[in-house]
């Protein structure tokens, strides 16, 4: 069944199952209004319907017709809306029976007639607002769907038609003439069959899914299912009732009519499902026929397609032997025409490309005088002719200053039979000089005479680049000269400097001590205090000659390129630091194998200036940390929690003698960084820091890639 189909006539039935559901309560509530007893119980006899369930249907027939509403959101928010109302009366029903409380029965009307029984007046059957209750949960769980795709509106609304089609049973039974069985006795039928067609109808709102997408499918068990459930849902009711009856007119006892009954159910039900199995067998036959047939088709359709196509192929084979045979002639005519335009062409083509070149391209007979044959525009530019005629003709020896490098360059080409890039000073017709850099190569013709085809390319321009470029070098060569001398010079001076300095420093420390030992029972504390201030002064001054001395030998030391274990040396330092400084507490976490390539004389003077730093800095703290590592990007850093520094101040602090701290809270020379960035750039690389003042600081470095392991 195809599932546009289903979908419309599914919409005309809901539409038809909620016009009838919602006249039928209409009738009943105009039968309360009116006080009209048929119009409440439809048949003389009948249960009425009461007003609170006739209200609570036409909810539910009401929310089924605006799930058809073409404005999806309102449309499915009022249906939502009346599916509440519904299952709000039939909770409040159901809350009553258990609570034996007279809420809503009588709030509309009032039920003399229920009174009169000794039945709860206006109340709805219990089996009724159950069944209410189910709808309007199927209306109001219309499109939810479990996590294995099953549909619970479907379920809820096959619960309330159960209870519905129960009470059928009854009314078909007659039940109602024998002793009422509480809370059952009220279940009219107006409501009976307004549950049912609503419960077709919600069935009916998704036909293509849940398990009403198996009954509205095109399958065998679609189609079982369609043939086999209306049976089911109306041989065994009808034939219920034809045994009741039989009963009643005294035909057999209740036995016999029990047995009767069941024989008669196995008989209609065997040949039912004979005449279905039938029909699936011949609807199986037929589409195997079909089958076979379609093979059938297929097979002569090739067959007949296989022999027009060789017939074609005949027929071509023939017609294009018979136009091969009558147009020979014209074919080799046509041939031959295409083949001159295509020399045409392809000579227009070379001809055009070679006009177009921004060099001269020249032909020229071979031997001594070497005349031009052929030129191009470019060439008659360069070497600044009138016109082409008046270049042709004339001697290429005649454009060349030397005729010596003609004659070489001449013997060359008939020697090795192709030059390139010989460079010649040519005269222009006009008597200019230039630079021209020539290409060419000894060819014969057919006929076997012997040309020189070559290209000429002005290289004035290059040549007096170069000229200049030569002229720069050796102006380059004279200055690094000049600065080699004065490295020298200045390495000599500091050297002499230092080695002068030393002596008399040494010399001032000395005798201070001197002082300081043998007669300081003479000197006062000022004058004790001025000869240590005089002392510490002149070994601060060593120091910083030493560090100099440092800083010269890092610019002028030659790399050695070796494997360094970065980490290796950092325990080395960090050993001799504990040493120095025993008493100290200071945790420092060295990253594991750490390794590149470079001088490992230096790197290790750039980790105990960097460590040495760290060290320093962190000694008012008590819980000092210093960390050695390596981030994602390769780049060694240096981590420390010390006293920091301000970060508007970076650009000093790779100076020499640059220091962003008192002498007196941390001492030093502020030669130890500058000789740290030296070293990292003597090895291509790169160092930064970064800070804050109270916060500790870090320093990156890295080296060249092709340097890191």
């Amino acid at each position: 069944m195809d599932h546009l189909s289903v979908k419309l006539s599914g919409q005309f039935f809901i539409r038809v199952a909620s016009i009838f559901a919602m006249f039928v309560c209409s009738m009943a509530l105009l039968g309360w209004i009116f006080d009209i007893a048929l119009l409440r119980s439809l048949l003389p006899g009948f249960p009425a319907t009461k007003v609170n369930a006739a209200i609570a249907l036409f909810c539910c027939a009401m929310a089924l017709w605006l799930l058809q509403g073409k404005t999806r959101i309102l449309s499915y928010r009022s249906s939502q809306f009346c599916a509440v109302i519904a299952i709000m009366i039939g909770a409040i029903t159901l809350a009553e029976y258990q609570l034996d409380w007279n809420g809503i029965d009588e709030l509309l009307f009032t039920d003399l007639e229920s009174r009169a029984k000794g039945i709860p007046p206006g109340r709805p059957a219990l089996n009724t607002a159950l069944a209410i209750c189910f709808i309007g949960a199927a209306l109001l769980l219309i499109d939810h769907k479990t996590r294995y795709g099953g549909m619970p509106a479907q379920w809820l609304a096959l619960a309330a038609g159960f209870i519905a089609f129960v009470n059928l049973f009854g009314y078909t039974y007659r039940t109602q003439d024998l002793p009422p069985v509480s809370p059952f006795y009220s279940f009219s039928l107006g409501s009976t069959l307004v549950i049912l067609v609503l419960v077709a109808g919600i069935l009916y709102t998704r036909p293509n899914h849940g398990f009403m997408a198996i009954i509205t499918s095109k399958s065998v068990a679609g189609l079982m299912a369609r043939r086999l459930l209306p049976a089911i849902l109306v041989i065994p009711p009808v034939l219920g009732s034809l045994r009741i009856m039989g009963e009643r007119a005294g035909y057999y006892d209740a036995i016999f009519g029990l047995a009767l009954f069941d024989e008669i159910n196995i008989i209609i039900f065997t040949i039912f499902i004979f005449i279905n199995i039938h029909a699936l067998h011949n609807s199986d036959t037929e589409r195997q026929k079909v089958a076979l047939i379609n093979t059938e088709r297929q097979k002569v359709e090739q067959t007949l397609l296989f022999n027009n196509q060789d017939l074609e192929v005949r027929v071509t084979r023939r017609t294009e032997d018979l136009q091969q045979a009558n147009n020979a002639l014209t074919t080799e005519i046509r041939e031959r025409e295409q083949a001159e335009q295509a020399r045409f062409t392809i000579q227009e083509r070379y001809r055009s490309l070679v006009n177009n070149l921004p060099i001269g391209v020249y032909r020229s007979t071979a031997g001594g005088e070497a005349r031009f044959i052929e030129i191009n525009p470019a060439m008659i530019g360069m070497l600044e002719g009138d016109s082409t005629e008046t270049l042709l003709h004339l001697s290429f020896n005649t454009l060349c200053e030397d005729a010596r490098e003609y004659t070489r360059i001449n013997e060359k080409i008939i020697r090795m039979g192709v030059i390139k890039n010989e460079e010649l000073k040519l005269i222009t017709r006009k008597g200019r000089k230039f630079w021209g850099a020539v290409t060419a190569v000894m060819v014969k013709d057919d006929n076997g005479c012997t040309y020189f085809d070559g290209i000429i390319e002005d290289i004035s321009e290059r040549k007096a680049t170069e000229q200049r470029i030569h002229a720069l070098n050796q102006v380059l060569a004279e200055r690094a000269t000049e600065l080699e001398t004065i490295n020298k010079e200045l390495e000599s001076f500091s050297y002499s400097v230092s080695h002068d300095l030393r002596t008399p420093l040494r010399a001032i420390d000395g005798f201070s001590g001197i002082l300081l030992n043998d007669y300081s029972d003479v000197l006062d504390s000022n004058g004790c205090d001025c000869l240590q201030r005089v002392r510490c002064a002149a070994q601060h001054m060593g120091t910083l000659i030493d560090d100099l001395l440092n800083l010269a030998r890092v610019t002028r030391t030659e790399l050695i390129q070796e494997e360094v274990d970065m980490s290796t040396l950092a325990h080395e330092i960090a050993e001799n630091l504990r040493k120095q400084n025993p008493d100290r507490q200071v945790h420092l976490e060295v990253y594991p194998g750490l390794k590149v390539r470079g001088d490992p004389r230096l790197l290790l003077i750039v980790l105990e200036n960097l460590l040495g730093n760290a060290w320093k800095f962190t000694c008012h703290r008590t819980d000092a940390h210093i960390e050695f590592g390596m981030n994602t990007h390769h780049v060694f850093y240096i981590r420390d929690n010390g006293a920091g520094f301000d970060m508007a101040y970076s650009n000093k602090l790779f100076g020499a003698f640059q220091r962003l701290h008192n002498t007196n809270e941390f001492a030093g020379t502020g030669i130890g960084l500058a000789t740290a960035q030296r070293i990292v750039r003597k090895h291509g690389g790169h160092i930064w820091a970064e800070s804050a003042v109270g916060q500790g600081a870090t320093f990156y470095f890295n080296f060249k890639q092709e340097n890191m392991q």
